[in-house]
């Protein structure tokens, strides 16, 4: 019995010696597959174990990733482990190994956004229509380069041609959800403040249904925030519509609900911390983060790994 690093970083095992000279013949494994023979504990490569050295001679280049993609239905089914460590140590890998298209890629979409916002009169409406497709092609830029598929850094506009319309759907539609949320709040303290020019004797009563309201309405908005997270990552690559997309995302979060806030709150404060290291530090913050969060993606709805 054997384990292995597959091509992804991950161990897999054990298994025998049948099925990994399967693996070499399908092009899974080579001769630098790294393999832990059991009761050893030392990894090595496979070509220098007498056993496999004829076959892992003659074997093809495994690809990147083998993978095998699953269904909508396999996805929301399967459980997953979520380490934070883990993915912003791999968000940094990534982003050493790409630097050049990650943050090329980063800084044309953050551009991109800051255009639209100050378009006149018309900045928020362009926000709104154009906000999923630029925010969803800089997810797809990171999730090629997680694959090791090659791109460049058009990626980052690939949301203009991958679905547009339901990443703008599934951009828009979350935020108005929570939007509802927060607006009996808004609209009570308004009133507060409105009345409180008047100096009526009702202010006092609307400022404190307002702050139970706020009391009551943050948790739900930070909940569904964080379940929705990954709606457009999830439009972008899987080819499904808005509303499957979020009710997908929902349904895989909340199984460790808790670990993904963690992992989206630890990536704030990585790309925040850019911002005090003259603000262009963001730019390799930034990266970081969303390389993170994307690895999180890839671990919580990615294909499955058949092998290395």
């Amino acid at each position: 019995m054997y384990k292995i690093i597959g091509a992804d970083g991950k161990e897999y095992g054990p298994v025998t010696t049948e099925q990994l000279r399967d693996w070499i013949t399908q092009g899974r494994a080579n001769a630098q597959t790294q393999v832990r023979p059991e009761g050893d504990t030392d990894w090595i490569a496979l070509g220098a174990l007498p056993e496999f050295a004829d076959a892992a001679g003659t074997a093809t280049a495994p690809p990147p990733l083998m993978t095998v993609a699953l269904s909508v239905d396999e996805m929301a089914a399967r459980d997953y482990r979520l380490e934070i460590g883990s993915c912003i140590g791999r968000g940094w890998e990534l982003l050493k190994a790409n630097v050049g298209l990650l943050v090329g890629g980063t800084v044309l979409v953050m551009l991109a956004q800051m255009a639209v916002g100050i378009l006149p009169f018309l900045g928020l409406i362009a926000q709104l229509i154009l906000g999923g497709a630029l925010t969803g092609g800089m997810y797809w830029l990171f999730i090629r380069a997680i694959r090791g598929e090659s791109g460049g850094v058009g990626d980052a506009f690939a949301g203009f041609s991958r679905g547009f319309a339901q990443l703008m759907l599934g951009h828009i539609v979350p935020q108005l959800l929570i939007l509802l949320i927060v607006f009996p709040v808004a609209f009570a303290f308004g009133l507060g403040v409105g009345l409180s020019s008047q100096r009526s004797g009702t202010i006092t009563p609307l400022f404190v249904i307002a702050g139970v309201l706020l009391a009551v309405g943050l948790p739900f908005m930070i909940y569904f925030s964080v379940c929705w997270f990954f709606t457009l990552p999830l439009i972008i690559d899987k080819q499904i519509d808005f509303w499957p997309a979020m009710k997908l995302s929902r349904s895989v979060v909340r199984k460790h609900w808790w670990s993904v806030f963690g992992l989206l709150f630890v990536s704030s404060l990585v790309a925040a911390a850019g911002l005090l290291a003259c603000i262009v530090g963001i730019l390799f913050t930034g990266p970081i983060a969303i390389g993170a969060m994307m690895y999180a993606y890839e671990d919580m709805f990615g294909s499955a790994r058949s092998a290395a």
